[in-house]
């Protein structure tokens, strides 16, 4: 799980949920003992010109193999540039707007329900590969980074 949100109400809720065993990559808040606050910003990159505090996209690029079948599910201006580099994407809000205006194809949702019953059937109907622009963004990423 990729998020530009912050590690101290992100895994609260995770543990909550019994989810808690997820890998997240998110931003971390840090607090001395004065308790002063100090963000500490995951995969933030000079080069990326995401809209986000840290890279979604390098995350997600650097932990995942070349040839990797990327799903991403998202809703906002954070998720630009990391679903333009998926295979399956699944937005709303923000997000699908995106998709739209670069004609990115994408499933709209409403809830997880929703993501499972289509990723449910593209399984089972054997329709699920590789997006070859998004493969071709990587390998563009990889060989600019």
């Amino acid at each position: 799980m990729v998020s530009d949100g912050f590690d101290a109400y992100i895994q609260p809720i995770l543990k909550k949920e019994n989810l808690d065993w997820i890998k997240v990559y998110s931003n971390k808040m840090h607090v001395d003992e004065n308790n002063n606050y100090f963000p500490e910003f995951y995969g933030v990159n000079e080069s990326c010109v995401c809209k986000s505090a840290s890279c979604k996209r390098n995350t997600i690029l650097s932990q995942t193999s070349e040839n990797a079948l990327l799903i991403y599910i998202g809703d906002g201006y954070s998720d630009y540039c990391a679903a333009a580099h998926c295979d399956i994407i699944f937005a709303k809000n923000n997000l699908a707007t995106f998709c739209n205006e670069n004609k990115i194809p994408h499933y709209n949702f409403k809830n997880f329900s929703d993501i499972m019953f289509i990723l449910k059937n593209r399984i089972l109907s054997k329709k699920i590969k590789i997006r070859n622009q998004a493969f071709l963004l990587r390998k563009r990423a990889f060989e600019t980074e």
